[in-house]
């Protein structure tokens, strides 16, 4: 384990969870901006995570369940609402910054129609 990397992490979260904890009208992103720096965010924290020694999927499901809690707290701040298209592009973030595609994974592209 890093754990300098882990407590970074920690930090991140906890600066990811001040910033959704502002009310609304102080966010000043408009769509669809707001969902790059959702996967900008999270994205790093998922980074922070695998870089400090968490297994790839840990990595990712801390990450996604951690969004998805941020989505959750967001229904109780003033001007603020839960969206799946922001947890979408938490997770997205997260991926991407991890390096994961979907499409590579030999047991899913193997599946098709044999010829």
């Amino acid at each position: 384990m890093r754990w300098g990397r882990l407590l970074l992490a920690l930090v991140w979260a906890m600066a990811i969870y001040l910033a959704s904890a502002q009310p609304g009208g102080q966010v000043g992103l408009s769509s669809p901006w707001d969902k790059f720096a959702h996967a900008a965010a999270f994205g790093v924290l998922a980074w922070l995570l695998r870089t400090g020694g968490l297994p790839l999927a840990a990595s990712l499901g801390l990450t996604a369940l951690y969004a998805l809690s941020d989505e959750f707290h967001q229904l109780y701040v003033p001007g603020r609402q839960a969206d799946l298209l922001d947890w979408l592009a938490d997770v997205a973030g997260a991926m991407i910054s991890l390096g994961i595609d979907p499409g590579s994974d030999p047991a899913i592209r193997n599946k098709g129609p044999r010829m």
